[in-house]
């Protein structure tokens, strides 16, 4: 829940001049996107020249000059080099592709820019992140704003970083966030931030031990009066620890982020990382803050300037592709009724491409039309598309149907088609292998491949929890129990990782002992659907779990056991013996907590998660009384209001007695 005040921080991200104000973490990744929109007319748009340019690491759209938008390739490529001098990571291929579009001037843009009391804002550009693309929308005749470059550095740091404290996060996004270009062939940045500067002088220092102990659920990282503190002192500390004394302390930097990281105390970590004392550091800091007569910047030249020129590739789009673009855009940002507009424009214009026809899936799925999702992105992806995220958004489609018939199997062997489909065009694209990981997990095939998809994940991007994660669970199941735990103890005592990883990290540890419950499967077994639910009836055979036989005879088969181990989710946990399951009305469970007993109901059964971490419940699980006392579980359950309903269960672990 964004805090208060949440609309004010995201307009000062915004709008020049007003002084830039950093969003709470709640807002972050889609910081400037929540506001309303001028309504957009596709037809607009239908008498400009667009041309696409694709440079190493981006992709610009645009109805600019192609000069201009060449000019902004070169500075995001710069930038982006510019960040891998100290991140030598992000020299590799993005795990997840940028957008940029870049329209030729104000008016051109004007359509596009957010609502501020009524009227379309004095904005300059905004970020939009995503899980499989990323979009920045800018002018061409403007430099791009510090919020573009603020949050492109968190998207190359959390993933290239495998620990990020909150003040490091911030502080290394804010330090970038002053890129510049001095020359064609040379970048600075590091210039003093004005208004951090002024916060610091007028409200003073946070303690230091205090800064470098915020996490996400600190009120300085999330109480907006206490923002703006944390947020500029992060700047100055990163900026002290990069260029103050020198660029003394910049190699000290990643020893004392890969102690902290080992779980060292902050105390310890700055003893060795900077052989001084945290009171010494915090005086050192605090000379450098206030003493100052200017703040020292740092040069980058670029040698193979020609370089960034040669790899860019320029072609003219259609009409059918600008609008296709735009609506793209507009669906990212969740515009949804807009988006529409532009996708039906680009399909009438040419009802075969394939993008358009997966974006105006993906805009049913965000609908909640799936039924309606799945021809276009069939027809999509069954073109030939040389568009990686076809492949991919129809089988993300295909795995929300899986669950929804007995054909699971081969929905599963299409989605497996249609990922290797994408990762052949995009072969770092991360949600791919991650996605491919989970088939092949449900399938039990192709593990030891599986593996290395992950490590080359992991090798380019080592902080990107849902490859680790994955990676954990795979190797449950290859029963490499010793590397898997160590994973997972690595998350679960993270304090920048969130809470909902946290949480799955913990389950998958209370269930490492699974992989005993179900050993690896033959190479000769057909590959197993039963884990996707609904599920047919099993065979006619007596219910592990003991149902009573009334609820035997009556046939209806409620709850099947899922592996491997669910999502994560957010909620709070009652443990005690699942005595009865009322299937009336959906579905409701009763549960001896020993103290009383307390019953939790959903009218979505098939949203539940199962999973057993026992052998005495292997099979399915039957409506009624359970016989022999109940079964022993342990539900997450989100709390409801509702009298005499403890809540609505998301989550059944079956669980040993003891």
């Amino acid at each position: 829940m964004a805090p208060a005040g949440a609309s004010r921080a995201q307009a000062a991200l915004l709008f020049n001049p007003v002084p830039h104000v950093l969003e709470s973490p709640v807002m972050r990744r889609a910081a400037i996107l929540l506001f309303s929109f001028l309504l957009i007319a596709p037809q607009s748009f239908a008498a400009d020249a667009w041309t696409s340019v694709r440079s190493k690491n981006f992709l610009l759209v645009g109805d600019a000059s192609e000069r201009d938008i060449r000019r902004i390739a070169e500075t995001l490529e710069q930038f982006r080099e510019a960040v891998g001098r100290l991140l030598p990571r992000r020299t590799a291929a993005s795990p997840v592709g940028t957008t940029v579009v870049v329209f030729r001037n104000d008016a051109s843009f004007r359509p596009f820019k957010p609502l501020y009391q009524g009227k379309p804002g004095n904005v300059a550009g905004f970020f939009q992140g995503g899980e499989e693309m990323n979009f920045i929308a800018l002018t061409a005749g403007e430099d791009a704003p510090r919020v573009v470059f603020h949050e492109y550095v968190h998207l190359l740091t959390t993933d290239s970083v495998a620990y990020t404290p909150a003040w490091f996060r911030e502080g290394i996004a804010e330090y970038y966030s002053t890129f510049e270009a001095v020359r064609p062939d040379r970048v600075r940045v590091g210039r003093r931030i004005g208004e951090h500067l002024l916060q610091l002088k007028e409200n003073g220092l946070l303690p230091l031990h205090v800064l470098l102990a915020v996490d996400r659920d600190s009120p300085h990282y999330n109480e907006i009066d206490k923002q703006g503190a944390f947020y500029a002192q992060s700047w100055a500390f990163v900026h002290f620890l990069l260029a103050g004394d020198g660029g003394k302390w910049q190699p000290r930097l990643p020893v004392f982020l890969n102690l902290l990281a080992q779980g060292r105390s902050i105390e310890d970590a700055v003893q060795d990382a900077f052989q001084m004392s945290t009171a010494a550091l915090e005086r050192r800091v605090e000379q450098y803050i206030y003493a100052a007569s200017s703040w020292p910047t740092t040069e980058y030249t670029f040698t193979d300037r020609l370089v960034f020129e040669k790899e860019m590739t320029t072609e003219t789009l259609s009409e059918a592709e600008v609008q296709f673009y735009l609506g793209d855009l507009l669906l990212h940002c969740g515009r949804l009724e807009e988006a529409e507009a532009h996708l039906r424009k680009a399909l009438e214009l040419n009802s075969k491409l394939a993008p358009a026809q997966a974006a105006m899936g993906m805009l049913r799925v965000r609908q909640q039309r799936e039924a309606e999702a799945l021809p276009y992105l069939k027809q999509a992806a069954e073109s030939g598309s040389a568009s990686y995220l076809v492949h991919y958004y129809y089988a993300q489609v295909l795995k929300q149907q899986a669950g929804k018939t007995s054909d699971a199997d081969i929905l599963l062997t299409t989605m497996q088609r249609e990922l290797k489909r994408a990762l052949d065009l995009a072969p770092h694209f991360a949600p791919a292998v991650e996605t491919l990981a989970y088939v092949n997990l449900m399938r039990r095939e192709e593990l030891n491949e599986t593996v290395a998809l992950l490590r080359n994940v992991l090798k380019a991007s080592p902080g990107r929890e849902s490859a680790m994660m994955m990676l954990a669970q795979v190797l449950i199941q290859l029963r490499e129990r010793d590397e898997a735990t160590a994973i997972l103890q690595r998350i679960a005592a993270s304090t920048t990782v969130e809470p909902a990883i946290k949480q799955h990290a913990r389950s998958l540890l209370a269930s490492i002992g699974l992989s005993e419950i179900l050993p690896p499967k033959p190479l000769n077994e057909p590959a197993r659907t039963s884990n996707i639910e609904p599920v047919s009836p099993p065979p006619a055979s007596p219910s592990t779990s003991s149902p009573s036989d009334d609820a035997g005879r009556s046939g209806r088969n409620a709850l099947q056991r899922i592996d491997p181990v669910p999502p994560p989710v957010e909620g709070e946990t009652v443990t005690g013996v699942l005595t009865e399951v009322d299937c009336s009305k959906g579905l409701t469970l009763s549960v001896n907590t020993g103290a009383a007993v307390v019953k939790l109901h959903t009218p979505a059964p098939s949203k539940i998660e199962f999973v057993s971490f026992t052998k005495a419940v292997t099979g399915t699980l039957s409506c009624g009384a359970l016989r022999s006392g109940g079964v022993p579980v342990r539900v997450t359950y989100r709390p409801g209001p509702s009298q005499g309903i403890l809540g609505e269960p998301l989550v059944v672990a079956f669980i040993e007695k003891n």
